[in-house]
């Protein structure tokens, strides 16, 4: 998709979406083992909580976290 305006012109690009990286494990008793993983996604961090055998609620810890 390309938008052109008065001079410029600008393209709708595809996120750059960066590996996902474990930084920790938990248990707990109800829902047993879960993991907190990081992922860059276009200059941000991304923290997220999610059970270790994927069944289950994920939760999103962080959604913009930039170094300052």
């Amino acid at each position: 998709m390309t938008t052109t305006t008065a001079n410029t012109t600008t393209r709708a690009s595809s996120p750059t979406i960066g590996e996902r990286h474990e930084l920790g494990r938990y248990n707990t008793p109800a829902d047993g083992e879960r993991v907190l993983l990081g992922q860059r996604i276009n200059g941000s961090v991304r923290l997220v909580d999610v059970p270790l055998d994927g069944r289950g609620r994920r939760y999103i810890v962080e959604r913009e976290l930039e170094k300052e």
